[in-house]
């Protein structure tokens, strides 16, 4: 990945370098809690690396929910369809907008179970990578 070669070359340069960041590249279709097996497919041991340099990784999430992938093909947007966490319109369906990954769900954090929901699936995507 490139984000290999960027800490590569910052070592090698003696920057000091204690934290790399990704934005949205790392990610599958630009969709949160997923990676890019292409450009980072190597992600889970890439960040094992850092984190035995003694190095922190951050990666961008936003709250946003690709609404776009097919029924049973995207965990978080199919769990929090199923446990109720989305916004609603007036029709009482999630209220879909226009982010990064396309037609897009917003999670309602004033309620209780959106919180539960998000632990599980940022602990999910934790224990991936």
């Amino acid at each position: 990945a490139i984000t290999r070669e960027v800490v590569k070359n910052m070592t090698t340069a003696l920057f000091p370098l204690d934290v790399q960041w990704n934005d949205l590249d790392y990610m599958d279709a630009k969709r949160d809690f997923t990676f890019n097996k292409d450009g980072f497919r190597d992600m889970p041991d890439m960040v094992n690396d850092f984190h035995h340099d003694g190095r922190r990784y951050v990666m961008i999430v936003d709250p946003g929910i690709s609404s776009a992938s097919p029924p049973g093909s995207y965990r978080p947007y199919d769990e929090g369809l199923k446990r109720g966490v989305f916004i609603l319109n007036a029709t009482g369906q999630p209220l879909i907008g226009r982010v990064w990954p396309g037609p897009t769900a917003f999670p309602d954090f004033t309620n209780p179970e959106t919180h539960l929901w998000w632990y599980d699936m940022v602990k999910d995507f934790h224990d991936k990578v």
